[in-house]
């Protein structure tokens, strides 16, 4: 089976494709999709942006950016797009938790990114800054709960975690110079225990190659229960070619290899922008496809086809602009891209579960 305009022929992207969205789904306003990015701090505040953006570009409906509530970073934020929906981020208080209904923030949202821009405590903007350092660590313990509170949801919503939120599942209690910060390291290790456990059959981990060698090292020290295939962990490390496969405590398993040509230019962001690639497609696997049984085989070939877009979007901007290719550049050519690999897939007659209102013929 192909599909009209693709030219990528991948197995992994035709076994995906027919779990996509057809036309005859798209009938109300966020049927294409309702992303939602835990992400950004004072200091990468353009890093909140690319997920949200990028979802966009490959055809999401609604994009919700949830930041700390810096009014600077707000601003900045809604000045790249008057289509990001930007809110402030419920501080975590705990003298007053029970008033935080965290479930609120992701009900209704098919897709999460976190991570990207989020800064580490070790960050020396916090160091001599208690106030700062505070605002830091109420935000992570916010955006964790969450995340854990999607995974409580009766449906399914994939999460892409990456960059920072990388740094928050490995740092150690060692790089924590104020004591006093220690107890904030417990709840963050504690949360990220249920979180992986809960969430192991719709979490996937982006890390770069310098990024894995910590995870490697931090998952083989047992610190999360993931000692089997039952509960390894979906992970996609990111390299000149990007190898997709399941981690557990004996380390990588390799399923998938995405080796298309990408641009040569490795400008800043492009990381922030494959999340928003990928959890806008592993979205659409799962909110068009709700009477379907979906594998963690379906979720890879989903971040395969993230992979091969990402990188056709980076081809095509360099190809344009050469070594000042940055990454709005790329998310420009990620529509461009979609279509090289995905073709038509909006006007297919295929379906994987025969639940479009159109009378569809297999082919």
């Amino acid at each position: 089976m192909t599909y009209k305009g693709a030219i990528i022929q991948h197995p992994a992207i035709q076994k995906f494709i027919p779990y996509l969205p057809l036309k005859s789904q798209m009938v109300i306003k966020g049927a294409m999709g309702r992303h939602l990015s835990l992400t950004g701090s004072p200091r990468f505040p353009g890093a909140a942006t690319f997920p949200a953006m990028s979802a966009l570009q490959m055809g999401v409906d609604l994009t919700y950016l949830l930041l700390p509530p810096e009014q600077n970073l707000l601003l900045l934020s809604r000045m790249k797009s008057s289509d990001l929906m930007v809110s402030s981020l419920p501080l975590y208080d705990e003298k007053n938790k029970s008033k935080f209904e965290f479930k609120n923030y992701s009900n209704n949202i098919t897709c999460i990114v976190f991570g990207p821009g989020l800064s580490r405590i070790t960050d020396l903007s916090y160091k001599n800054n208690s106030e700062a350092r505070n605002f830091y660590k109420n935000s992570v313990l916010a955006q964790l709960n969450i995340l854990l509170s999607s995974l409580e949801q009766n449906n399914k919503i994939p999460i892409v975690i990456d960059a920072d939120g990388l740094f928050l599942i490995t740092q150690t209690k060692e790089q924590i110079e104020n004591d006093e910060d220690h107890p904030w390291f417990d709840k963050v290790r504690s949360l990220f225990k249920q979180i992986l456990k809960n969430g192991n059959d719709r979490i996937i981990l982006t890390p770069n190659l310098n990024e894995y060698k910590y995870l490697e090292s931090t998952i083989k020290n047992k610190i999360y229960d993931i000692s089997d295939s039952q509960n390894a962990l979906m992970c996609l490390i990111k390299g000149r070619t990007d190898k997709i496969g399941f981690l557990t405590d004996d380390g990588f398993n390799q399923v998938l290899e995405c080796d298309i040509d990408g641009g040569l230019k490795r400008c800043g962001g492009l990381g922030d922008c494959l999340t928003g690639c990928i959890s806008t497609l592993l979205g659409w696997l799962e909110s068009t496809n709700k009477s379907a049984k979906i594998t963690k085989h379906d979720y890879l070939n989903g971040v395969f086809t993230g992979c091969s877009i990402m990188k056709l979007a980076g081809k095509r901007a360099f190809e344009e602009k050469g070594i000042s290719c940055v990454a709005e550049d790329v998310i420009a050519k990620i529509p461009q891209a979609r279509e090289e690999a995905l073709g038509d897939f909006i006007n297919r007659t295929e379906n994987i579960n025969d639940t479009s209102t159109d009378k569809i013929t297999k082919q």
